[in-house]
């Protein structure tokens, strides 16, 4: 079974730089986690470098400002590398049309506002469904009332129009404070399921670990696959993607997966965990309850 560990700090010898997933992991949506906080800081402190790898469809300045508001220090990361860079930069760099139709909430404006300002004369716009060349999915439009439920008639128009779908964020579900919510990846499963065309960016697939190995590469940090460890709390997000890129990685038990693995008593079940892997094809190299 995967090695429990108490503390990050007892694997800081083996790795000089993380790859850690942010909601679930540093906060949760209301308010960041002192505990992880300050493991990073130390992290940090001691020579290491972080990278928040998320899987956020907004692009890395509206992160920050999010993770300014909600507490977390500056002194506890070095880079921010979201999925919504990524699918910004497969946008840019791929004809799919210029007239958009946005699946998302109003909060997710920086997307748009950054690729308008960043595509030159390309011309990109937002505009109703049925005239639309492609779908740019950020999440849904209200996630505290809707399901994916609530999309099957525009998925319906959509594939009869064979539109093609950018998701922007392929979580299926978070937990803001003790609410779980669905999430943009919920929606592009459903419009998946009924023969549509989605292009998915962020973990577990590639372009994102692309994107923060350029990042690092301008920033000249230089490091091995083998120096790197990956933090999460998604077995099919952060895990897979990993186990994809063949780097060693750190679940957090007390997560997305917290009423499968932790006891009334807050503390992980070492027995629910050996099951739980069990049946799971993805398996992490290290197990921690919270990041800390």
């Amino acid at each position: 079974m995967s090695l429990i560990i108490k503390n990050l700090n007892d694997l800081r010898n083996q790795y000089s730089l993380l790859f850690c997933d942010v909601w679930g992991c540093v906060h949760n949506g209301i308010e960041a986690f002192k505990s992880a906080d300050l493991a990073l800081t130390a992290f940090r402190k001691s020579g290491g470098i972080v990278v928040l790898l998320t899987n956020a469809p907004r692009p890395a300045k509206a992160v920050k400002r999010q993770l300014d508001k909600i507490g977390l220090s500056d002194d506890s990361y070095d880079h921010i590398v979201t999925a919504g860079d990524a699918a910004l930069e497969f946008i840019k760099k791929n004809n799919l049309g210029k007239k958009i139709y946005h699946i998302g909430p109003a909060k997710d404006k920086s997307f748009f506002d950054t690729l308008f300002s960043t595509s030159g004369t390309y011309g990109f716009s937002l505009t109703p469904l049925q005239k639309a060349d492609f779908i740019v999915c950020t999440g849904l439009f209200n996630d505290q009332t809707e399901t994916p439920e609530n999309y099957r008639s525009i998925f319906t128009r959509a594939k009869a129009q064979k539109l093609s779908m950018i998701c922007t964020n392929p979580d299926v579900f978070v937990d803001f404070g003790e609410k779980r919510l669905f999430c943009a990846g919920a929606l592009a499963l459903s419009y998946k399921e009924i023969g549509g065309q989605v292009y998915s960016f962020g973990k577990p697939f590639d372009e994102i670990y692309n994107f923060a190995r350029k990042l690092l590469r301008e920033n000249n940090v230089l490091i091995n696959d083998t120096e790197i460890l990956c933090i999460g709390d998604g077995i099919n997000t952060d895990i897979k993607g990993a186990n994809n890129q063949k780097i060693h990685s750190l679940f957090i038990a007390n997560g997305l997966e917290k009423e499968n693995l932790i006891n009334q008593d807050g503390f992980l079940d070492e027995s629910k965990l050996e099951k739980f892997l069990k049946e799971k094809s993805e398996k992490p190299d290290f197990v921690i309850e919270n990041l800390k």
